[in-house]
């Protein structure tokens, strides 16, 4: 079954609502507290606006960060999902951040 939202891809019906029906098995926010270590979670700014499936995600992830002290979330200005023109933003990013480092919980690069 080809698929057009959230993203492009080919799923069967039963993958299709395994990854997105009412059970949501894969939102990453419900597993998230869960990592025992810190965890940096990081996105393209110009995710959010080109795909629905990131729609709200940077601010779900920055509430969850402070009450979860050992999640952070870095934003890289200007990068898409597969960060397009910011190919070294994620090794950036974590360098910057020390993963984890710092009072602010919310780096925008």
């Amino acid at each position: 079954m080809p698929v057009t939202q959230p993203l492009p891809f080919v799923a069967t019906a039963a993958g299709y609502l395994e990854k997105y029906g009412p059970e949501d098995r894969y939102d990453l926010l419900k597993f998230l507290p869960r990592v025992p270590c810190r965890t940096l979670v990081i996105i393209g700014s110009r995710s959010p606006a080109s795909s629905i499936a990131f729609d709200g995600l940077p601010e779900a992830i920055e509430t969850l960060a402070r009450k979860e002290r050992r999640i952070e979330l870095a934003m890289i200005e200007g990068a898409n999902t597969n960060y397009t023109g910011c190919p070294d933003g994620p090794v950036f990013c974590a360098r910057r951040t020390g993963c984890g480092v710092g009072r602010d919980r919310t780096q925008r690069l």
